[in-house]
């Protein structure tokens, strides 16, 4: 991960360098700053070195007629190169440097760039000779990015904390987007001109994919160069390792890609964690060097102001999820030197994996929803492996989020995509079951806040009992007059609204709903465990 922040028009040095400040736990090797005078500006880039970490990699990338910084990964640097810039000469062996390369060399213009981009990335660009702003956010939000566009200042950083200022005027830069930002200071006025760059989730062409069989073997081909592209970085690399397919899948393939190179897994829990079980025994098929992390109950609990402060959510599902991808952060952060970590964050929305989907009334449904997740990701499931890793210095990578693996996915017929034999993700499970023993390639769908904890005792069942005693009857009846923008609703969502609001006021507007499932009535808790569909492990 890499912090950006970046000002434009009319700004206080000093509240821009505080403002800058509060990212730089997500670049924690360099710090670089750049004023730019056409338009007025400053940017601040705290890289955490991954490719090349020598000084040449650094960035602002600076030259005559463009200033770049990119917090980001450009899988196919290497083909961009070869195919716009032959044998032009290199600053670094950083993957982002063609970027500006590109646009300084005058072959592309920054929306064929972005459309020409394999990998993930938030993008803030500098055209000098017309003083225009540009920006661009990859097609799932992976990379995270927000923005102010005011009548004389435009404003982007890689979390909302550093905008705080602005209050309500923040919003997250939208995914699959493209675009830039004409300031004239002396009219007081600016133009937004936006490009999208593919539409992922609106625009797919019809399934190709009409078996099981060719389904199966599409998957399974382009999940391994997913993994493929993802494991080139000059630092050491791990997995996070829940025991679930997900996780375990993507722990294979880097250690297939890897090799023979060991690769190290990481997993975390409660007494009794069904996950700490799986992953065990994933790592002893894998032969992985694996680090069991084995919490209490007191630890999860004190870390989850922490987690709140540092994930700048409220939604509960998230909060809960956080705290051990955090903790498991922070333990790899303080006790290793790994700084590029594997997740399998991704198949439950591309896919329709999660329980809520064996009640889905139509196959038509399934997909629209699987649509609707995955357009919303960068507000939950993304933003939580993004946060969580980058408090503490680490660049997660998510392969079962690459764009190819899902337009694949989503090529498949619908009706092939739905539970098959009672088991959700059937075909993604066959795509990768040689690899995994059997009873983790088709271990029932589990929660990572839920799994994490006993089948007895659940993470969100302690967290609740926590809060039960914080929170009085009175405070729950009141809350939809201190709270009208998504109320809170239980004594949980309320508590952790306030913690929140202490530390993030007025930027409620961020989440725009709270994350709960479908199709089974008037639920208040996210967990799966609540559902009829769950089974214990």
């Amino acid at each position: 991960m890499c912090g950006i922040y970046a000002v434009f028009g009319s700004y206080d040095a000093s509240q821009a360098a505080a403002a800058a400040a509060t990212v730089q736990h997500r670049g924690p090797d360099n710090t670089q700053q750049v004023i730019i005078h056409q338009p007025p500006g400053l940017i601040v880039f705290h890289r955490l070195s991954i490719m090349d970490p020598t000084s040449a990699g650094d960035q602002p990338f600076v030259g005559a007629h463009w200033t770049l910084v990119c917090n980001g990964e450009i899988y196919n640097a290497e083909t961009l190169w070869q195919q716009y810039l032959g044998h032009a000469t290199r600053k670094s062996h950083s993957d982002c440097e063609v970027l500006w390369q590109l646009l300084e060399s005058g072959v592309v213009t920054f929306p064929e760039m972005v459309r020409a981009l394999y990998g993930v990335y938030a993008i803030v660009a500098v055209d000098h000779r017309t003083g225009t702003v540009h920006a661009a956010r990859d097609r799932v939000g992976v990379r995270p990015l927000f923005w102010v566009c005011t009548a004389r200042t435009v404003c982007f950083a890689s979390e909302p904390c550093a905008l705080q200022e602005y209050g309500r005027d923040v919003a997250p830069f939208p995914p699959d987007t493209a675009g830039y930002v004409t300031l004239d200071l002396a009219a007081g006025t600016q133009i937004w001109t936006p490009t999208k760059t593919a539409s992922l989730c609106d625009m797919l062409p019809p399934p190709t994919l009409h078996t099981r069989e060719d389904a199966v073997r599409a998957v399974r081909q382009v999940l391994e160069h997913a993994v493929k592209t993802r494991v080139l970085a000059d630092r050491p690399i791990a997995c996070m390792l829940s025991g679930g397919v997900d996780s375990s899948a993507v722990a294979a393939l880097v250690a297939r890609f890897s090799a023979p190179r060991p690769v190290h897994t990481f997993s975390i829990g409660l007494e009794g964690s069904t996950d700490l079980r799986y992953a065990r025994r994933m790592a002893q098929h894998l032969g992985s060097v694996h680090h069991e992390v084995l919490l209490t109950e007191a630890d999860f609990l004190a870390a989850v102001p922490e987690v709140i402060a540092a994930i700048q959510s409220y939604d509960v599902t998230t909060v809960r999820a956080s705290t051990p991808m955090y903790l498991l952060s922070r333990y790899i952060r303080q006790h290793t030197d790994f700084k590029v970590i594997f997740s399998g964050e991704g198949p439950d929305e591309v896919c329709g994996s999660y329980l809520y989907f064996h009640a889905s009334p139509s196959a038509d449904a399934s997909e629209a929803e699987c649509r609707r997740l995955v357009r919303d990701m960068h507000y939950f499931d993304v933003l939580r492996a993004d946060r969580c890793t980058a408090r503490w210095g680490l660049e997660v990578r998510v392969p079962l989020l690459a764009v190819d693996f899902i337009r694949t996915y989503w090529s498949i017929d619908a009706a092939l995509r739905v539970p098959y034999q009672g088991i959700e993700k059937w075909i993604f499970r066959q795509a990768v079951a040689d690899l995994l023993p059997p009873d983790v390639a088709w271990r029932p769908k589990e929660a990572y806040s839920d799994g994490v904890s006993s089948p007895t005792r659940s993470w969100s069942k302690m967290l609740q009992e926590y809060v039960e005693e914080k929170t009085s009857e009175e405070a729950l009846r009141t809350a939809p007059a201190r709270f009208p923008h998504h109320t809170p609703r239980t004594k949980e969502a309320l508590w952790i609204r306030e913690q929140y609001e202490r530390l993030y006021p007025h930027m409620d507007h961020l989440i725009p709903y709270q994350w709960l499932p479908r199709w089974v009535g008037d639920v208040k808790d996210p967990s799966a465990r609540v559902l009829p569909q769950y089974q214990p492990q």
